[in-house]
């Protein structure tokens, strides 16, 4: 998801706030070798149901800031499964991945 005109921050805070968050807003930095990149992270419940019955997966959401008027959220959702980690490490990391790959795409 992206969005235009805005700020990393900003669109975080606004996502804790409508939300049903987890714990705290959190600035982290994400780093693979000598690129890194600065990103907030949030981490709320999601919930689903439909005619055969319902649950809930906590969503990981990374608020990126790709250029300076435009964010990207990277999303990563997993089982609530109590007391352990959701998303799982394994899909952590390739979140993590795939926002410090992040890039404006340039037209020809």
């Amino acid at each position: 998801m992206t969005w235009r005109e805005a700020s990393a921050s900003a669109l975080a805070k606004q996502q804790f706030d409508s939300e049903r968050p987890q714990g705290d807003l959190q600035n982290v930095t994400l780093s693979e070798g000598n690129h890194t990149r600065a990103a907030v992270a949030v981490t709320a419940y999601a919930g689903w149901y439909d005619a055969n019955g319902s649950g809930s997966y906590e969503c990981r959401h990374l608020f990126v800031q790709v250029a300076p008027a435009f964010v990207a959220d990277v999303i990563a959702c997993g089982a609530h499964v109590r007391g352990t980690s959701t998303p799982a490490p394994d899909l952590r990391r390739a979140q993590d991945q795939a926002a410090l790959r992040l890039g404006v795409a340039s037209g020809p």
